[in-house]
């Protein structure tokens, strides 16, 4: 099995449910030729990058991959905690098996229902049967956290920036603390608005998309968000992108603040 490794990016965001944190790690590759009985060893390559402690803790909730088979009848599978989920057929012919660039199909693989509880310490591997090309790689990982996110220090709050959202396409604000932020929240100052993104930039190059704070914010009405644990480190960049609900009247407005 040949590979080249170019380069692995991070999306952290958390689930609806509070005590859930997950990491989309996209790992993109020129290509990954298989042949016949292959494995591609993905928790190598996700601690070569992130390293155990990053990672520990952590269950594998899903792989998905872009793939094509030289004849059509290759298969993928994902093996966790030495259980092997359903095999995904990979399609594909001769004739377009060559191309690195076009042709692919993307695959979903789901570890075993066996699988589940086992937080990151058994190997995670994919499993190829047959000659195919795999690229695009991406791992979501979930692990539970012990805190509610809700619980902030509104006393000591300061409003760093205030903006208005357009209509239909929406508006994005961004401020730099450049600094440990504790609690972010948002109000809504003016009319209804829909959050559509909030999106923490930290200085250590992580990215983090809180879920929670998205959805309908009336006037006077805030979503508050503590950093604890992992995430109680320095923040470069804070991003937020609204909408305007109503069709008619004035446009919403909202506001960041943070301590």
């Amino acid at each position: 099995m040949k590979y080249l490794l170019l380069s692995l990016s991070i999306a952290t965001l958390f689930t609806q449910n509070a005590s859930a944190l997950t990491k989309n790690i996209k790992l993109h590759s020129r290509v990954i030729h298989t042949y016949s009985n292959d494995v591609i060893h993905l928790k190598q390559m996700l601690m070569n990058q992130e390293g155990n402690r990053e990672l520990a803790g952590y269950e594998l909730l899903e792989v998905s991959l872009m793939a094509k088979s030289r004849f059509g009848d290759a298969s993928a599978s994902l093996v966790t905690n030495r259980s092997e989920g359903s095999a995904q057929m990979i399609s594909g012919n001769e004739e377009n098996f060559e191309s690195d660039y076009s042709y692919f199909n993307k695959l979903k693989l789901t570890p075993s229902r066996y699988s589940y509880g086992d937080q990151g310490r058994s190997p995670m591997q994919i499993h190829i049967s047959g000659e195919a090309k795999i690229q695009d790689i991406e791992v979501k990982l979930k692990k539970e956290i012990q805190y509610d996110y809700r619980a902030i220090n509104r006393m000591a709050l300061v409003q760093l920036a205030e903006f208005k959202a357009d209509k239909f396409i929406g508006s994005t604000e961004i401020v730099n603390p450049r600094s440990i932020v504790r609690s972010l929240q948002l109000l809504g100052t003016k009319e209804k608005v829909n959050i559509d993104l909030v999106e923490i930039h930290f200085m250590d190059g992580s990215v983090v998309e809180l879920d929670e704070l998205k959805g309908k914010l009336k006037n006077n009405q805030v979503k508050n968000f503590s950093f604890r644990q992992e995430l109680a480190k320095p923040i470069s960049k804070i991003k937020v992108s609204a909408t305007t609900t109503s069709l008619f009247g004035s446009r919403g407005r909202l506001a960041i603040l943070t301590n």
